[in-house]
């Protein structure tokens, strides 16, 4: 009985995830400056299905972008443009960061035999607005912080979100991506040993060519 039951559900319940394949974002993080009338976002859809897509933008609370249309239906084998246009952005003194989240909901399909639960799709992508040229950070603003004996922190006092790759040594070919927001920081212990630390960072611009390469060997108290 249990047997049954069991190949009941699994014949009832089918994650279409075959149906999501194909459904694509150009561009990997999204950049807005001063001088930005609208951004285009290329939304492609490779699929047999069509696709509801929904745009939202966390901490958005101000209204300082529209995202037009920003609900909308991409039938299969086609690709469509969304907008992204600012608006009370003025007299910002420092980057901001917000979360673009872009989610692709299929048809349900129905199958003689049984239905079909459909699963939305969510990517979701740096937005950054630009209050200055990225090319005038000044890498003093990056500092090694020691928090008590043996926690390290990489603080950004800087007004400018970073994109960073930290490696232990400048030709190492991969590191760890990160994002670092106005007086953020993110924790480098695992680069310092006894109460020493010996790190690169490549600071990249916005089209992901190495804007800075930073030798971090000195912190702060």
């Amino acid at each position: 009985m249990t047997r049954i039951v069991f190949i009941l559900i699994l014949s009832l319940i089918i994650l279409s995830a075959d149906s999501l394949a194909g459904v694509s974002v150009v561009g990997t993080r999204f950049i807005i400056t001063q001088n930005t009338k609208s951004l285009p976002i290329k939304i492609i859809n490779d699929n047999e299905n069509d696709y509801l897509v929904k745009t939202n933008i966390s901490g958005n609370d101000e209204g300082r972008f529209v995202v037009t249309p920003p609900l909308f239906l991409l039938a299969k084998n086609t690709s469509n443009i969304q907008m992204l246009i600012p608006d009370k952005i003025e007299n910002i003194k420092a980057d901001q960061l917000y979360s673009l989240t872009i989610a692709f909901i299929p048809n349900s399909k129905k199958m003689k035999d049984f239905s079909t639960i459909s699963l939305a799709l969510r990517s979701h992508f740096n937005l950054i607005y630009r209050h200055d040229n990225l090319s005038k950070f000044d890498p003093r603003f990056l500092a090694l912080v020691k928090e008590g004996n043996d926690i390290f922190w990489l603080s950004n006092h800087s007004n400018f979100v970073l994109t960073i790759n930290i490696k232990e040594s400048s030709t190492e070919k991969t590191g760890s991506r990160i994002t670092l927001i106005p007086e953020g920081k993110v924790n480098v212990s695992k680069f310092c040993k006894l109460k020493k630390c010996n790190f690169w960072v490549f600071v990249v611009d916005d089209d992901d060519s190495i804007l800075k390469k930073i030798h971090m060997n000195n912190f702060n108290s």
